[in-house]
This record gives structure tokens, sequence and C-alpha cells, in this order.
């Protein structure tokens, strides 16, 4: 699996400028060929997808069939001015997950060094998502 393998989806408008940035970029908009891209690019081993908000609201039913599943990453991510939180709803609960793991970790390991990895941890994943976010808010 190449581990750099990063597509966006979405209507042309709203994807575009990541072909800039050098992701593979893939026009789609209706509920079918939306559903059945997120699958080819699942089996093609791409790890990270970004969509945009309202084709994630399409294919709801293949988004949550992957969000157990390791790779890829479905992100959903807004379209301009046309946000309808989905993304900021997904990496709240993501974010909620971690803690929670990361809570785990720590009240089953009280070692130092373990609550230590698990503060990395959280914080990595915080710097991650603001990074995201950051880049988002430039490009959109």
């Amino acid at each position: 699996m190449d581990k750099n393998k990063i597509a966006v989806v979405g209507d042309p408008s709203s994807v575009m400028i990541f072909k800039a940035v050098g992701f593979d970029v893939f026009y789609e908009q209706e509920p079918d060929q939306i559903k059945r891209r997120l699958h080819t690019l699942a089996d093609e081993g791409y790890v990270v997808i970004y969509i945009t908000e309202m084709a994630a609201s399409l294919a709801a039913d293949v988004i949550d069939e992957y969000a157990t599943a390791t790779f890829p990453a479905i992100i959903p991510i807004p379209a301009g001015s046309k946000s309808l939180g989905l993304g900021m709803k997904r990496v709240k609960e993501n974010v909620e997950k971690a803690v929670e793991i990361i809570k785990q970790m720590s009240l089953s390991d009280s070692s130092v060094k373990s609550r230590r990895m698990g503060h990395r941890i959280a914080a990595l994943i915080m710097v991650g998502v603001v990074a995201v976010g950051i880049c988002l808010s430039i490009i959109l």
C-alpha cells in the first residue's frame, strides 16, 4: 500500500484546487458515481480520501462501511461557504475516540512511560487536526 495515495472527491469547482497540491482529484456528483468511486479508491489502496460534505451526504452508507477500517480514512471537507458541518462533526468524533483510547491506555498501565506515550499521541492527534483545519481554511 502506497502511504502517499491521497484522493479528493466532489464537484469540480470545490475540489479542482487540490490538484495543485498534488492530490488525485475525482469529479463526482451523482450518488451512484460517488459510491462507486469510494469503493474503487479503497480497492486501489488510497489511505486518505477527502470528500466534499455534499458528496459525503450522498454516500453516507458507503462512508459508514469504511468508518471502522484502518484505511482509507474518509474525511468530509466543506465546499466553499456551503458547510454542512459534517467534517467538523467527524473530526470531533474521532478526537473523542482517540481521547478515550488514550484514557484506557493510561488506566490500564499506570507507568509513567505509558502515560507519557498517551500524552504524546494526544498531542500528535491535536496537531494533525489543527494542521488539516488550517490547510483547508487556506485552500477553501
